[in-house]
């Protein structure tokens, strides 16, 4: 990502939080001296390849996912360089998610494209 205003920089921001608080795991409703119990999941994606205003007819399919792993590289043109309020000028995002099911042979049947 590499911001051109104040505006692309905030939603670059957000955008980087939006991952990362997404892909974290939640506290347990119940709690004992204000320490959680049990966690809870992360949240779900639903991830899809889109040709236009409808999911692409030849890539493959995903099942839903959880965001495993998340890199962010703020240095990505190779060298340290921020905005005057200090936003890195040129950000990479490495996203690697892992679907929560197996995919078995019977799920092809029924779908288009290259299936999963």
């Amino acid at each position: 990502m590499t911001p051109r205003s104040a505006q692309e920089a905030r939603q670059c921001k957000l955008i980087i939080r939006s991952f990362k608080q997404n892909m974290a795991p939640k506290t347990g409703g119940d709690t004992i001296g204000g320490s959680a119990i049990f966690m809870k999941t992360p949240n779900l994606f639903e991830l899809r390849y889109r040709k236009g205003n409808s999911d692409h007819p030849f890539l493959n399919k995903f099942l839903p996912m959880v965001l495993s792993d998340m890199k962010v590289n703020y240095t990505a043109s190779g060298s340290h360089s921020t905005f005057y309020d200090g936003t890195p000028t040129h950000m990479q995002v490495d996203l690697q998610f892992k679907e929560l099911n197996p995919i078995f042979k019977e799920d092809y049947e029924g779908q288009g494209g290259v299936g999963y």
